[in-house]
């Protein structure tokens, strides 16, 4: 009784599909994001305008090492008052792309941005575990119809 034949094992390996990644990085802008108010005026530009003050959104959104754009990324959308994040989907996004560092954004449909305890929970959680990837967490960005909020300027990235 024969259990392993060679010429079958090469047939069927030859028949695994090869998986090829390819990531070319184009600047959405020459300009650097140097502040959080050119971040937000950014992002503004990327959030769906006619679903901002419906549901809440995530933008992952990644820069290169002089903290221009290279791309941008609709993570997730959700109720009006919570959006669900896949982190999982996050860092696979980020070792394809491979950005030097990254902001996460999301709204707060209405007129406050002032971020939830959940908010700074997962703000947090995600810091550790992109620490643990060796990304760089920049900030986190709350936009509402008339204002934001900076985890950075706020000092609450360290």
């Amino acid at each position: 009784m024969e259990f392993f034949n060679d010429d079958a094992i090469i047939k069927q390996s030859s028949t695994v599909p090869e998986l090829k990644l390819s990531y070319r990085s184009t600047l959405l802008t020459d300009e650097p994001l140097t502040d959080s108010e050119v971040t937000v005026e950014f992002l503004r530009k990327v959030f769906d305008p006619g679903t901002i003050e419906l549901q809440e959104q995530s933008v992952l959104l990644m820069l290169d090492e002089m903290n221009r754009p290279i791309c941008f990324y609709h993570l997730s959308s959700g109720l009006k008052d919570k959006h669900e994040r896949d982190f999982p989907l996050l860092l696979k996004i980020l070792l394809a792309v491979n950005p030097d560092k990254f902001i996460l954004a999301h709204n707060h449909p209405g007129v406050f941005a002032f971020p939830s305890p959940e908010d700074i929970n997962v703000v947090f959680t995600f810091k550790r575990m992109a620490e643990f990837f060796e990304f760089f967490y920049f900030d986190e960005i709350i936009i509402s119809k008339e204002e934001h909020y900076s985890f950075a300027d706020n000092h609450l990235m360290w």
